[in-house]
């Protein structure tokens, strides 16, 4: 259950850092905004929340137990 709000803390602060970086380029390098706002900003972003789900998949799931009933493999 702790996992939720620091992902949704995460998700949030990656946001908000993707929109300065957006405002910051709009405002010094115009040219490159169109380019960082389709592919590197979102790239960036989409990045995150893989490493958040990797993070999830191994260390949020249920405990395995160690008296599994899969059979060992031969």
């Amino acid at each position: 259950m702790a996992f939720i709000p620091l992902g949704i803390l995460v998700i949030y602060a990656t946001n908000v850092g993707r929109v300065v970086a957006m405002v910051l380029t709009q405002k010094y390098w115009p040219a490159a905004f169109d380019p960082l706002h389709g592919f590197g900003l979102t790239t960036i972003f989409y990045v995150v929340v893989f490493g958040l789900w990797v993070v999830w998949a191994n260390y949020g799931g249920t405990p395995s137990s160690s008296g599994s009933s899969a059979p060992a493999p031969a």
